[in-house]
C-alpha cells in the first residue's frame, strides 16, 4: 500500500539525494526540485503521446464507421433498385372491382371456382429461396382473396 514510501526507503532516498547533490555542489533541496520538474515533463509528455494514441484510435475508428455507413447505404441502393426493376406490368393486372362489375352467369360462376379449387396449392412447396418461398405465398394469398372478394360480390346478387 505504501508504494515503496516507507520510512526507511524515505530514508535512504534523502541520503542518495544527498549524495548527488554533495557531488554536484548544491543543495539537496535543489535536486529534489530538479526531480520534480522532471516528473512533471515526463508526466506531461506521456499525457500528450496517450492522447495522440487516442486520436489515432477514433480516426481508424471513425474511418471504419464511414466504411460500413458507406456499404450499408450501397446494399440499400441496390435492393431499392432491385425492388424498382420488379414492378408488376400495369396492363396485364386487373383491380378485383373490374372482375366483379362484369355480370356473371351461373356457369361462369362455377366454372370459376371450379378454375380456384384446381389452381389453389393444397399445401405450398418448400423449394428455392426463402425470398421465393414467400413469393409463392404471397400469391397464393392475394388468389385467395380475390376469389373470396367475387364469392361476396356473388352472394349479394
Amino acid at each position: 500500500m505504501s508504494g515503496g514510501r516507507t520510512a526507511a526507503a524515505r530514508r535512504r532516498k534523502r541520503r542518495a539525494e544527498g549524495a548527488v547533490a554533495a557531488a554536484h555542489g548544491v543543495l539537496a533541496a535543489e535536486v529534489r526540485e530538479r526531480r520534480e520538474e522532471r516528473a512533471k515533463v515526463l508526466r506531461v509528455v506521456v499525457r500528450q503521446v496517450i492522447a495522440e494514441l487516442r486520436e489515432q484510435a477514433d480516426l481508424k475508428q471513425r474511418r471504419c464507421d464511414h466504411r460500413e455507413a458507406q456499404i450499408a447505404a450501397a446494399v440499400v441502393k441496390k435492393a431499392e433498385a432491385a425492388r424498382n426493376q420488379r414492378t408488376k406490368p400495369v396492363a396485364t393486372q386487373v383491380p378485383a372491382a373490374e372482375h366483379s362489375a362484369a355480370t356473371q352467369t351461373e356457369e361462369e360462376w362455377l366454372a370459376a371456382v371450379q378454375r380456384f379449387a384446381e389452381n389453389a396449392p393444397v399445401e405450398l412447396p418448400e423449394e428455392g429461396t426463402l425470398a421465393e418461398m414467400r413469393a409463392v405465398r404471397r400469391r397464393a394469398m392475394k388468389e385467395a382473396k380475390r376469389f373470396r372478394a367475387a364469392r361476396r360480390t356473388h352472394r349479394l346478387r
